[in-house]
């Protein structure tokens, strides 16, 4: 973690995540797992330290779908959010890490979504596209 602190003693956050990837392609599985797991192995380690210090997120942002009710991850871990979720919500770290984790998880979905709809345009737009449509579309 950074040692450069604000005015009020917390530690400013530097790092604020890596983007997705383009085209709303879908992140290898790796680049959500690991970051979670690293900041719950950091967690335990640190256990009530981590609300004075927090933890470096080195993982994805969250999605864009989220931006407007979500914290960033690193904006989640950082030690005065932690410390006010934890006082006013009762939200320990852990809720908090396994909130990122649902958060990815979320846009992860959103991003296969949209990749099976593109393909499913492609198909109907193709040669044996209304083919497709009726059979699709035929009563079961």
């Amino acid at each position: 973690m950074n040692n450069k602190l604000d005015k009020n003693n917390y530690p400013i956050i530097t790092n604020k995540g890596k983007d997705w990837p383009d085209n709303n392609k879908m992140a290898n599985f790796k680049d959500i797992a690991d970051p979670i797991i690293k900041a719950l192995k950091i967690a335990m380690k640190k256990g009530d330290k981590v609300y004075q210090e927090g933890i470096e997120w080195e993982g994805l942002k969250q999605g864009p779908a989220n931006n407007h009710i979500c914290f960033n991850p690193s904006e989640s871990l950082h030690a005065k959010n932690l410390t006010s979720s934890k006082e006013s919500q009762g939200r320990d770290i852990y809720i908090e890490i396994i909130s990122i984790a649902i958060q990815l998880g979320f846009e992860q979905g959103r991003r296969e979504v949209i990749t099976q709809l593109n393909d499913l345009k492609f198909a109907l737009n193709s040669e044996v596209g209304p083919e497709l449509l009726e059979i699709i579309t035929r009563d079961k």
